[in-house]
């Protein structure tokens, strides 16, 4: 007889673990949010979107693409493999766009403004070197296909503020393809 005791209890002692793990959620889940804290620690706010689904499914968030911010967005790009320079400029490619030249800066990275964009979905940018327009290529020699800008909550941004600054790193450019 002890023994179907300690045999039942031992059956049905994950069943009981499950059961109380559901009331506890259940139970938490009606008490509501409780991070309303400010950040604190090693990454305080700035987790590259880590969190911005639990922010956005919480409603605290409305997330847009940074190209359309009022104000425009920043993009600024180091060539780490060092091929460009004033006569070899670097070139944005917008949506396959005419190639907006970029801007070299005092320490030799290039920046462009981006005005805010006004059409309907996101943009595809592209980088590329020189007016033969050689495509960017990573630590592979492969062609990197377009990039895209960050989702961000305009929210956040103060009025007035200087545009939001994205930075991008070149690993190289490659020649341009045969057409």
């Amino acid at each position: 007889m002890r023994k179907r005791v300690l045999l039942t209890l031992f059956l049905a002692a994950p069943i009981l673990v499950v059961a109380g793990l559901l009331y506890a959620v259940a139970v938490s889940l009606e008490r509501g949010v409780r991070l309303a804290a400010p950040p604190v620690g090693a990454g305080a706010g700035q987790t590259g979107g880590a969190n911005a689904l639990g922010e956005y499914l919480a409603g605290r968030t409305r997330l847009v693409p940074a190209e359309s911010l009022p104000g425009g967005v920043a993009i600024v790009l180091h060539d780490a493999s060092g091929q460009s320079s004033e006569s070899r400029p670097v070139f944005i490619v917008i949506d396959d766009a005419e190639p907006l030249r970029m801007a070299r800066r005092a320490d030799g990275a290039w920046v462009a403004l981006l005005e805010q964009r006004t059409v309907p979905g996101r943009a595809a940018l592209r980088f590329v070197l020189g007016e033969e327009h050689a495509p960017e290529i990573d630590g592979d020699g492969r062609e990197v296909g377009p990039r895209r800008l960050p989702m961000t909550d305009p929210a956040a941004r103060p009025p007035g503020a200087e545009p939001p600054t994205i930075e991008f790193t070149a690993a190289g450019f490659g020649p341009r393809p045969q057409d």
